[in-house]
């Protein structure tokens, strides 16, 4: 999630053609390997092949930190001119802010386990 930002602010550095060269692998890490499709939701922490890992540390989420990703993705598929994926990343919020939402409080809960298990 921060390399997709930190790509974009240190453009100036970097040069245009290295940030365009990290775009797909940032968007393929955060919209691939961490979003989980059946949830649409993302976590995070994943097994080091990319698969869910059912652990206190595995099942958890923070809303703020997908809100943020999705922001930074959102950013990047405006650079690359990749509606769909903004569209996508919309959807993901969403989803983000119903799961994550305190009903009882308002806000936005900090920490979440994924199955409903209390955070550890």
């Amino acid at each position: 999630m921060i390399l997709s930002n930190l790509a974009l602010e240190m453009e100036g550095i970097l040069g245009k053609e290295r940030v365009d060269s990290f775009i797909p692998t940032v968007i393929h890490e955060v919209m691939d390997i961490f979003l989980q499709p059946d949830s649409g939701l993302i976590l995070e922490n994943v097994n080091p092949d990319g698969s869910f890992c059912d652990s206190f540390e595995g099942r958890l989420l923070n809303p703020g930190h997908t809100l943020e990703a999705m922001w930074f993705v959102m950013d990047l598929a405006l650079r690359i001119g990749d509606h769909p994926l903004i569209e996508k990343c919309r959807d993901v919020m969403l989803r983000t802010l119903e799961f994550g939402w305190d009903k009882e409080f308002g806000g936005i809960l900090y920490f979440l386990d994924i199955k409903g298990h209390p955070p550890q």
